[in-house]
């Protein structure tokens, strides 16, 4: 191969290098904002970017194999996550390629177990693409992994943060439902070691009950507060706070097990609830139903100690039908226990004296954990720039030593650029111009920083101080424009634009 076919071809590579490379530098600078934490927006903010640099194929699958979200949707239901786990993170294989897509041309893989949903992601990018391609693009789901976990996280101290100050509005206005929620996720948590619930699950279920009557912060006060009978539009109003508590949570990016506890807990099994006459219950609701009962009835009634435990189960007897008979066994085994009691004096004791940071600790106890967390995540983020930016440098170096001469059987020939580049430089300190067609370089003469060049492409602005200097963008027609780097601030005189304009159009 001649030396000029040569240095054109690692030319073409460097120029495609450097193309994207600024190509993903725009994915990964723009910031991730989750408005939902929901396991289908977290999928839609990894797989639109990929989408952007062109893989030819991308899926979201669980643990089991089956595809949550695919790219493009091709009828691909399950994928052997635990055939491909042997091949490692990247790997090409036609023989894989054929058995999932029936298409051999889609060899190159990328595998990874994804930290912000825990799942798997299975990239499937054209045989003919460049290894170095590849690389890029394994980096790029590894950074755009972090950086949606960190917004995950971010997203839910925002959330925690503005959650505790519902509570404590709670606390301060309205005592009797704070205590009444207080009370709730005493019984609830209970309930749920009496029927055996995981440890991770209690955690849920606590702080659903605490939250299960959040939606009466917006209700008319004269209407929550009234003592006499409510009439039929009063009650209707009064039922609408499960629907303005599922609201909040939801926009704060609360899990579903706790929004449908919210919004049902009011439901029961025979259909007789509100809001939806629904007549299934998850675990955590159903909980949650009975935990509220339970309070509302010995709240209710006289029973002061053990000896009124009898007619206290006889009222709650009365759901039955109405919710599951297993939550009806595990209330009567609480209402006999010790626990059940103590809960009930201790409660009424310190109602008086008792403190939001008292209840708020064991809630939101997971806030520190999540600021540590966090603090981990950008330190990665940061190596990851560095990287990015450490990339960007070399592949630069490399640019601008091929790019500053046009090579031809190994000797140099003057360019019009080059013509305009050593007449206009020592008048305009002109550092480098290039000429760019269609977002790629087309050709260079001199030196540009990489980023301010970036910068320009993309802003589409005439010109852009940056701290190295002035640099210029003049337009020559709809997919062509000129770009000039001075390192003094002085503008561009216009004999050397016009000049620029007629020998390059």
């Amino acid at each position: 191969m001649k030396i000029n076919e040569l240095v054109k071809d690692l030319s073409k590579d460097l120029q495609d290098i450097t193309q994207d490379i600024m190509q993903i530098s725009g994915i990964l600078l723009k910031d991730i904002d989750l408005k939902e934490t929901t396991q289908s927006q977290i999928r839609l903010s990894l797989i639109k970017p990929l989408v952007k640099l062109n893989v030819d194929s991308i899926h979201i699958v669980d643990k089991s194999g089956k595809v949550k979200l695919g790219f493009p949707q091709n009828g691909l239901y399950s994928i052997n996550i635990k055939n491909l786990l042997k091949h490692g993170e990247i790997f090409n294989s036609p023989v894989v390629a054929k058995k999932i897509f029936k298409n051999e041309g889609l060899s190159n893989f990328i595998l990874r177990k994804l930290q912000c949903s825990d799942e798997y992601i299975v990239v499937a990018i054209n045989s003919k693409t460049k290894p170095y391609r590849v690389k890029l693009i394994h980096t790029v789901i590894a950074i755009l992994d972090e950086k949606i976990e960190l917004a995950k996280l971010t997203s839910k101290s925002n959330a925690f943060s503005l959650l505790r100050l519902l509570i404590e509005i709670l606390y301060r206005f309205d005592k009797e439902t704070y205590m009444h929620s207080f009370r709730v996720r005493k019984y609830a948590v209970q309930l749920a070691k009496i029927l055996n619930t995981p440890e991770d699950k209690i955690k849920d279920i606590a702080l659903s009950a605490m939250l299960h009557d959040i939606g009466k912060l917006f209700l008319p006060f004269d209407v929550l507060k009234k003592n006499d009978k409510l009439s039929k539009e009063e009650f209707e109003a009064i039922k609408m706070h499960v629907i303005k508590g599922h609201e909040i949570l939801r926009a704060l990016g609360f899990k579903e097990e706790i929004l449908d506890a919210v919004l049902h807990h009011h439901e029961k099994i025979d259909g007789s609830g509100y809001p939806d006459g629904t007549t299934k219950l998850s675990d955590t609701t159903a909980i949650i139903a009975m935990a509220d009962i339970l309070d509302a009835v010995q709240s209710a009634r006289t029973y002061k100690n053990k000896t009124g435990y009898k007619k206290l189960i006889a009222e709650i007897r009365q759901f039955e039908g109405k919710l599951p008979q297993n939550i009806i066994n595990a209330a009567e085994k609480l209402i006999t226990s010790d626990t059940f009691w103590i809960i009930k004096k201790l409660s009424s004791k310190k109602e008086k004296s008792i403190k939001y940071a008292q209840t708020g600790n064991d809630i939101f106890g997971q806030l520190v954990q999540l600021k540590n967390e966090n603090k981990g995540l950008e330190h990665q983020i940061k190596v990851y720039k560095k990287i990015i930016e450490a990339t960007q440098k070399n592949y630069e170096k490399l640019l601008f030593e091929l790019k500053g001469k046009v090579v031809s059987d190994g000797k140099e020939k003057k360019s019009k650029l080059n013509t305009i580049y050593e007449f206009i430089k020592d008048s305009e300190k002109i550092e480098g111009i290039a000429v760019i067609e269609n977002g790629s370089i087309k050709e260079l003469v001199g030196k540009i920083p990489l980023e301010a060049l970036n910068k320009i492409i993309l802003e589409g602005s005439r010109s852009l101080r940056t701290e190295n200097g002035l640099i210029y963008r003049i337009v020559l027609d709809e997919s062509e424009i000129c770009v000039l780097f001075k390192k003094e601030a002085k503008k561009l005189s216009k004999s050397s634009e016009l000049l620029i304009k007629s020998l390059l159009r």
